[in-house]
């Protein structure tokens, strides 16, 4: 992953069909308390895929939305995956303890996490 280039921009970082208004054609995004500067697309989708709130239909309208057909989606799959894992295993490293000793037991965690979800992911 360290050999590619990517493109970085504002992550809301919360989508979820609780944080959009629909109102006749306009679409409005809610609680951007979670917003960030972050790797997109990839950590958007990441963020969608671990929380497994979003159905396939939902999920392909985001696709739609992000100008990414199903051809593109499978050939970036993987590195949304790998992109998520690192994303994650930062946050939660900083959240509990700052700790850079002990990354094995934060990505065993994680990667815990990771697989449980990954199966009812879209």
């Amino acid at each position: 992953m360290k050999d590619k280039e990517y493109k970085v921009g504002l992550i809301h970082g919360d989508l979820s069909p609780r944080n959009i208004i629909v109102n006749d054609s306009s679409m409005y995004l809610l609680d951007w308390g979670t917003a960030a500067i972050d790797i997109i697309p990839y950590n958007e989708f990441g963020i969608i895929l671990i929380e497994g709130e979003a159905d396939k239909e939902e999920f392909n309208s985001f696709l739609n939305g992000m100008g990414i057909d199903e051809k593109k989606y499978v050939e970036i799959k993987t590195t949304i995956r790998k992109s998520n894992i690192l994303h994650r295993l930062d946050k939660y490293r900083w959240a509990t303890d700052y700790d850079v000793e002990n990354l094995k037991n934060y990505t065993d965690k994680l990667r815990q996490v990771y697989e449980k979800n990954n199966a009812v992911a879209p």
